[in-house]
This record gives structure tokens, C-alpha cells and sequence, in this order.
């Protein structure tokens, strides 16, 4: 077990860990260094799960930092959402149909991954290039029909899709509801793989909907956070 444990690290740390954010592999071809929007999705889920952390809290907000100053900002100043994969030196990925284009449910799903990092401001940011693409009057028009994804030159595809139901990922991360008998979070490096296995294991027989609390909603929190924008 200690071999394996050895193993994991190695592979998540070391191999694709740079510094500042996590490769999109250890191959070495051209694009191995590509900033890919959704590398944190393991996180996330964790996060929202009530779990333990995949990576540690300074690693996750690094990697965030560098998907909002690169896949949101450097396209469009913001207004799009985040590109799902960016080169480091600030040029999309045009290695593939999937890199160059916004998926509108990643975005509100990094937006979310964010929030649940403590990074509220530039979850809102990141989120507000969707609505910026999809529902503003100077956007693309999709509205009610927001699509599975646009590239980089506003061409959609799939209409109407799900994904961007992923929306109501932020709004669990917001009200950060406390599971049934839920893990004391520990530095990661503490347990071994096999106790790691077991606490998601043990929690994941115990999921169930929390009670509802009194909570603010997204359309209150963008409400909120527009209202505080004007003032500043």
C-alpha cells in the first residue's frame, strides 16, 4: 500500500504539477502544458461531495488564479466564459474542436470549483461571461437556448443544451450545506490511499439532502454583487 500511495503522489505532484498549475499530461508534445479550464473537476466534486480534498488548498487556488487570468481574461477581456484550453503563452489551443471552444456548463462549474476555494469575486466574473455571451443585449442571443458551447468566433453548437444547468452547482457551493456525519477535512498527506478510499466510502453510503436553511440565491448574490460593482 505504501508503494501505491508513493505512486499517486508521484503522478499527481511531480509528473503534471508545475509550479502553478496542473499539465494537460506528461507526454511532452506541444500542447502537454495546456491550461485546461476543467483540471480541477476531481476537486470540485469533492468539495461538493463533502469529501477531502484531491489537492491541497494552495495548489487549487494557484491553478484557479492562472484558468481566470488566462482561459477568462485573455479571451474577449472576460465576456465569454473560460476557454477550455489556453496555451501559456496566452494563445488558444487550436489543437482541437473541444479546446478552442467555451463550454457554458465547465464555465459555471470552474465558477464553482472557485467558490468553494474562498475566490467568490472571480467566481462571479468567470460566470458573468456566460451571461454576458448568452443572455446581455450585447451578447449572441442564446437566452433560453444556451448552447452546449461557442468557439472563439462566437459559433455555437448544440442548442439548448444540459450542461449549463450546472449553474446550480454555484448555488450549492454557496450555501455549503453539512452532510450527515461529514469528514473532518485533514491534510491530505496524513492518510493513506486505503483510508482515503474508506472515508468516501463511508460518507458516500450516508449522502442525502440536507435539511434546507434560509440561503441567498444566485439571482440574489448577482443582485448583491452588481449592487456592490456600482458603488465601488
Amino acid at each position: 500500500m505504501t508503494d501505491y500511495k508513493g505512486m499517486y503522489g508521484l503522478s499527481h505532484v511531480d509528473i503534471i504539477w508545475n509550479g502553478s498549475y496542473f499539465n494537460y499530461d506528461n507526454s511532452d508534445q506541444s500542447t502537454s502544458s495546456s491550461i485546461q479550464a476543467d483540471q480541477l473537476a476531481g476537486q470540485w466534486y469533492s468539495r461538493a461531495c463533502g469529501l477531502l480534498p484531491i489537492v491541497d488548498e494552495n495548489k487549487a487556488r494557484s491553478a484557479l488564479e492562472k484558468i481566470y487570468n488566462f482561459n477568462v481574461l485573455k479571451l474577449k477581456d472576460g465576456r465569454r466564459g473560460a476557454v477550455n484550453g489556453m496555451l501559456p503563452d496566452g494563445n488558444v489551443d487550436m489543437s482541437s474542436m473541444q479546446s478552442r471552444e467555451i463550454w457554458s456548463g465547465v464555465t459555471y462549474a470552474v465558477a464553482a470549483t472557485m467558490i468553494h476555494e474562498d475566490l467568490v469575486d472571480m467566481a462571479f466574473q468567470t460566470a458573468g461571461g456566460i451571461y454576458e455571451a448568452a443572455w446581455s443585449e450585447g451578447g449572441l442571443g442564446y437566452s433560453f437556448q444556451t448552447p452546449e458551447a461557442w468557439n472563439t468566433y462566437d459559433e455555437y453548437r448544440s442548442l439548448g443544451y444540459m450542461r449549463p444547468l450546472a449553474i446550480w452547482a454555484m448555488q450549492w457551493a454557496l450555501t455549503r450545506p453539512k452532510l450527515p456525519r461529514q469528514v473532518t477535512e485533514k491534510e491530505v498527506d496524513e492518510i493513506s490511499s486505503l483510508q482515503h478510499h474508506a472515508g468516501f466510502s463511508r460518507v458516500a453510503s450516508l449522502l442525502k439532502l440536507p435539511e434546507e436553511e434560509a440561503s441567498r440565491g444566485v439571482i440574489q448574490v448577482f443582485y448583491d454583487y452588481t449592487c456592490k460593482m456600482m458603488w465601488m
